[in-house]
């Protein structure tokens, strides 16, 4: 069935469809495409080129090859030979169009025999892991900047993303945050956000792995830190006592609001000075000046008064320990006097003193009418977490990684060994397609990873894993990797899960060229999501977490 769309024809493949379910009920291994269950379209194009290349092959009679073992063979010579004796059983447009020549690499070992084969394939498959040694892991940071005048713009908190090897501890988040804003790591405290609560306070003291962070949002809060122990030991007054504080509301005293912050008091701070730092942390979350103006009880005051009547009339509570604040429980909470020049470490009790404080600001109608509304309960926000990243020369880079065999059998050991096997490609296909592996399973359960990869619409370099090609080396049958450079036409993306969801592509516009001339692209972009046929508008309509198999063409054919 043939349609348009501006200006462009489609079809709808409902008798091709029909075709391929026929061709699989009759064959002698049928996968169930004739019905209307799902299925992998990666198993589905192994099994289409296949059947397509049966249909066209030029060998009707396939004789029995034995394939010898290769140990010291010249492999260019080798590869040429195993590429010819593919050819005198397969010999098809498809094979010379989409297949190419995969080299083997298996060391045993016991007897560090190494062991040479050569396979055909039309897919080339893609681990999602980075390789062992540049794992990285993308950490969801809301970073906290102090109060001060230089840095008003970041007294509301900015969400970034931090990566850091997946090997190092958190620790190394503040780091890399304190090299990029020029501030010492030491001027930075890391909590663990989790429902508007502080779940967790975090650092030298409770560092954990990057790798065990999951999903958790890391508050990063710049704070003003203690002289270093050495100052401290000679000088105890200059210690500063680390606080933190949360936010709620007279109406519901049980739900967090905004966003939890951190920041530290010296021992002469008095209750007053401790109200004054929580108003400077949390005035930017009340607007500008001026939309005070407009609310009673704050019509004509100035900046000072504002800050006066707030110290007066927010409640300050101070909570026993970090277990209270995690269940934002205040039965048990002391009200900070606003009216107290004393100072509040010695208020304490004498065993509480330098350590930690916690504390809960309690907002009154008055301020919650002139709240932002996207700060009020933006700490309960959802947000879903970004998916890790990792680049096309990441993955590429996989390819080539050694493998772990448990068991391979060595004829020179005459015995099954623990090996190493290693995949380069000696011949690249015309056409190739590459498949990302999201879908894994561990024998338990079953999941499918959503991780962006960063792929090129042009230009896709194979060099790093295809092997070089001498001709006076290998003659003309072996077809090695001249030119590895690909563009791509077509991306199949799935949206869902694993074992369920739905399938749509972008393809490029493939113009001009006679039958079996490699024609030209050009830079326009179509989506088909079933009947829907729309031009594409940006480049993440095609490079996004959803890609799942990418379809790229040559530069130069051979």
């Amino acid at each position: 069935n043939s349609h348009t769309h501006s200006r462009k024809e489609y079809l709808v493949p409902t008798s091709f469809k029909r075709s391929i379910g026929s061709c699989d009920a009759m064959s002698n291994n049928p996968i169930g495409l004739s019905g209307m269950q799902q299925h992998d379209s990666t198993e589905f194009i192994i099994w289409f080129l296949d059947k397509l290349h049966e249909d066209f092959n030029k060998v009707k009679v396939k004789p029995y090859i034995e394939e010898p073992d290769l140990y010291g063979t010249h492999l260019p010579v080798a590869a040429a030979a195993a590429r010819y004796r593919a050819k005198m059983r397969d010999d098809s447009y498809v094979i010379d169009s989409c297949y190419g020549q995969w080299e083997v690499t298996t060391i045993c070992g016991r007897c560090k025999t190494k062991k040479v084969k050569y396979e055909e394939h039309n897919t080339l498959m893609l681990h999602m892991d980075p390789p062992a040694g540049k794992k990285v892991k993308k950490v969801r940071c809301l970073l906290f900047r102090k109060p001060s005048e230089e840095h008003k713009r970041y007294l509301k908190p900015s969400e970034i993303y931090v990566e850091v090897p997946a090997s190092e501890k958190l620790t190394s988040v503040i780091k890399e945050i304190g090299a990029k804003l020029s501030i010492h790591p030491s001027h930075f405290v890391m909590t663990h956000l989790k429902s508007g609560v502080i779940a967790d306070t975090l650092g030298y003291g409770n560092d954990v792995d990057v790798s065990a962070v999951g999903e958790a949002i890391i508050g990063v809060h710049e704070i003003k830190p203690s002289p270093p122990r050495s100052v401290v030991a000679e000088e105890p007054d200059l210690a500063r006592t680390m606080c933190y504080v949360m936010q709620v509301t007279e109406v519901d005293m049980r739900r967090p609001c905004g966003f939890p912050n951190a920041f530290t008091i010296s021992r002469a701070d008095t209750f007053r000075s401790v109200k004054l730092q929580i108003w400077r942390i949390y005035r930017r979350q009340f607007g500008k000046k001026g939309d005070f103006a407009s609310h009673h009880p704050f019509s004509g005051m100035n900046e000072t008064a504002i800050a006066a009547y707030a110290i007066k009339n927010m409640t300050v509570a101070l909570v026993d320990s970090e277990v209270d604040m995690k269940r934002c429980d205040l039965s048990d909470a002391v009200e900070v006097p606003s009216d107290d020049d004393g100072a509040f470490e010695d208020a304490r009790e004498e065993e509480d003193r330098g350590t930690n404080a916690h504390f809960f600001v309690v907002w009154s109608e008055d301020f919650l009418e002139i709240m932002d509304s996207t700060t009020r309960y933006a700490a309960n926000a959802t947000d879903p977490p970004e998916s890790d990243t990792a680049s096309m020369s990441d993955l590429l880079r996989n390819f080539t990684v050694p493998e772990k065999i448990d068991e391979c059998y060595c004829s020179k050991c005459k015995d099954h060994t623990a090996s190493l096997r290693t995949h380069r490609i000696r011949k690249l296909p015309n056409i190739l397609i590459a498949s990302f592996k999201r879908m894994e399973s561990n024998g338990r359960s079953a999941r499918k990873k959503d991780m962006h990869v960063d792929f090129p619409l042009d230009g896709l370099d194979l060099s790093s894993i295809s092997l070089p090609y001498k001709p006076e080396e290998a003659g003309s049958m072996a077809g090695g990797p001249v030119s590895p450079l690909y563009d791509l036409f077509g991306v199949v993306h799935h949206y869902g899960r694993m074992g369920y969801g739905h399938y749509t592509s972008c393809c490029r516009s493939w113009t001009g060229g006679e039958p079996g001339a490699q024609g030209e692209m050009d830079e326009e972009w179509w989506s088909f999501d079933d009947g829907a046929v729309e031009k594409v508008k940006d480049a993440d309509e095609i490079v996004n977490k959803h890609a799942y198999m990418l379809f790229y063409r040559r530069k130069v054919f051979t």
